[in-house]
């Protein structure tokens, strides 16, 4: 997985990389047709976009000192759910001693429905924590446009209520709580329509 650079340069001067691309197509099947395909179709080539924008990360500074009002005021949100106060998610200081942190924030996203437990585990054996509240308001402030694409959830903070666990996503412009889902044998599941912030530190 590449960061995201914040380079000014035109893409379309990248020669060398456009055809590393369709040399690796090449091996897994992208034949001219499927090249014609993208170039003509522009919903085909957004769908391209969106799916590779979920694996990519970004660089995030994220500054636990603040106050979790400051953080809702600065995102300019147009809906934000009221339980989503402090006495319920508590800022907490993820690493001793430092407050102003830059870490890398990985969206992982799935092509089938996960419980919750499994997608915890692969974000830890690729060396990732789930992102906090603060990670995640941190990185919609910096990266507002990606969650105009996904709704984007932080399973490293949760607040239970009445016996059911809910976790903080980005939706569009609003900051909302989705109550962790339930399929019919009682498990806890995810659709693949959720996408989840994961957080690694920058050394």
């Amino acid at each position: 997985m590449k960061e995201v650079a914040n380079s000014k340069e035109v893409f379309g001067k990248e020669i060398g990389l456009i055809h590393k691309a369709i040399i690796t197509g090449r091996k897994v099947g992208a034949d001219k047709r499927f090249w014609t395909v993208l170039a003509d179709d522009e919903q085909i080539f957004k769908m391209v976009v969106k799916f590779v924008n979920a694996r990519l990360s970004y660089k995030v500074i994220v500054d636990y000192n603040q106050y979790l009002e400051e953080m809702k005021m600065a995102g300019r949100y147009e809906r934000v759910d009221a339980r989503i106060k402090d006495v319920n998610f508590p800022v907490q200081q993820p690493y001793v001693g430092e407050y102003k942190l830059k870490v890398k924030v990985t969206l992982f996203r799935f092509d089938r429905d996960m419980e919750l437990g499994e997608v915890v585990c692969k974000m830890y054996k690729e060396g990732y924590n789930p992102a906090s509240l603060v990670e995640l308001l941190a990185f919609g402030k910096q990266h507002p446009e990606l969650s105009r694409e996904f709704s984007i959830v932080a399973l490293g903070s949760s607040w239970r209520h009445n016996g059911d666990t809910h976790f903080p996503y980005l939706d569009s412009h609003d900051l909302l709580l989705v109550e962790c889902p339930t399929n019919d044998e009682g498990k806890t599941h995810f659709s693949p329509a959720w996408v989840f912030a994961a957080v690694q530190k920058q050394i």
